[in-house]
């Protein structure tokens, strides 16, 4: 109802009720907000006040996971062809000035977890348009696994389609280039932690509390959590491409997620699995 608020679409803007839905969205947590974050950033087109985009900061200024995840889904935004090129006429500016208020307030820890992030998520994105130009089969798939060899786990990370899990290991056999008319999409497994987005975002925030060179408490240390072991510990699979609009396959996919809790509310044992998009 709150992000309803924020667009014409069913209601007529009007200060009192925008104030209303933006105090009420600061009261949700991060995990619940994550999966909004589509209409946080739309409603940005009719934010003639300002108040859509001093939530957004304070929003990311409170939690760094969806500092994280908003910056992601800007980005996309800023632009209306795959290639990023295009600037939309009506988001760019705004975007553009909302992303730079929240990398000037990200300091300290939040800022390494923040450089952390997002420098593995380039390069696992990066080796999409890295293998490109081979010829599909066996050259496309060698250019693969030579660049995912390259990718290494050194601190605590995720994937940005999976905010609730630690990245512990790359299987680095697993680079799979996949079929694709126009793009070069390839597939590749992780061996991950499960733990909740605020323990991921604890656990995030400690290993980049200590000075440089000095070893992060065991909790957050890597190398520990690999050894560690646990029920909470299973591989998972995720393909990576570039210049790829996927903004369509997210309202989907946040519908089936939305019927799926539906259904788990009231009893009704409806297999529905829908996957992530980041």
């Amino acid at each position: 109802m709150a992000l309803s608020l924020l667009t014409p679409r069913q209601f007529p803007l009007h200060p009192v009720t925008v104030q209303y839905a933006v105090r009420v969205l600061r009261s949700y947590p991060a995990d619940t907000l994550l999966m909004y974050i589509p209409q946080l950033v739309q409603a940005v087109r009719h934010d003639n006040i300002g108040y859509v985009a001093e939530l957004i900061v304070w929003l990311a200024g409170h939690s760094q996971l969806l500092a994280h995840q908003l910056t992601w889904n800007m980005e996309t935004n800023m632009y209306t062809d795959e290639d990023g090129k295009n600037k939309d006429p009506v988001l760019y500016d705004a975007l553009n000035d909302i992303k730079k208020k929240i990398a000037n307030q990200v300091e300290g820890a939040a800022r390494r977890f923040y450089e952390a992030e997002f420098s593995l998520f380039h390069q696992l994105t990066g080796i999409s348009g890295t293998i490109k130009p081979y010829a599909k089969g066996e050259a496309r798939k060698k250019a693969c696994l030579k660049a995912l060899a390259e990718v290494k786990l050194e601190t605590i990370t995720y994937l940005p389609s999976n905010p609730e899990a630690i990245l512990l290991e790359i299987d680095y056999s697993s680079g799979n280039p996949m079929q694709s008319a126009a793009k070069a999409p390839y597939l590749a497994r992780f061996k991950v932690k499960q733990c909740g987005v605020q323990e991921l975002e604890r656990i995030g925030l400690e290993a980049q509390s200590r000075e440089k060179g000095k070893s992060p408490p065991p909790e957050a240390d890597l190398n520990e959590l690999r050894r560690a072991g646990g029920p909470n510990i299973c591989w998972q699979a995720a393909i990576f491409k570039v210049g790829d609009d996927v903004r369509q396959d997210m309202l989907a996919l946040q519908l089936m997620q939305l019927m799926k809790n539906v259904w788990a509310g009231v009893g009704l044992p409806v297999c529905v699995f829908p996957y992530r998009l980041g």
